[in-house]
């Protein structure tokens, strides 16, 4: 107790009062730091990244486009038939490739939800 009172003592005798300004400095300095905005730089150049989402898209519509042959029927090329008549499996795997896209964006959809709230 005795310790407390001696070092409370010197504290107040030691301790210096802040500037006028201090706080209001601190505050400019913080508020600066702030206004500058880190830009995040890309893993990958622009023209890569281009690439990328082209050769994204473009198997996404091969997929899609060999959908659409599979399930029309009598779908030929030159008068061959190319597919089988038992549309069965090929309906399944219609379904698996439509359900798959639909987890895939449900999933993305709730990880950049998850990502705002954190």
């Amino acid at each position: 107790m005795e310790h407390d009172e001696i070092l409370k003592k010197l504290l107040a005798l030691s301790a210096e009062p802040a500037s006028e300004g201090f706080t209001n400095t601190i505050m400019q300095r913080i508020d600066a730091v702030n206004a500058n905005a880190y830009v995040y730089k890309s893993l990958v150049s622009k023209k890569t990244e281009r690439l990328f989402i082209t050769v994204f898209c473009s198997v996404v519509l091969l997929i899609f486009i060999t959908c659409f042959m599979i399930s029309v029927p009598d779908f030929s090329i030159n008068n061959l038939n190319i597919f089988p008549h038992d549309f069965t499996a090929w309906y399944n795997t219609l379904v698996f490739i439509g359900c798959f896209w639909l987890v895939f964006a449900i999933n993305a959809l709730v990880k950049k939800i998850r990502w705002k709230i954190s």
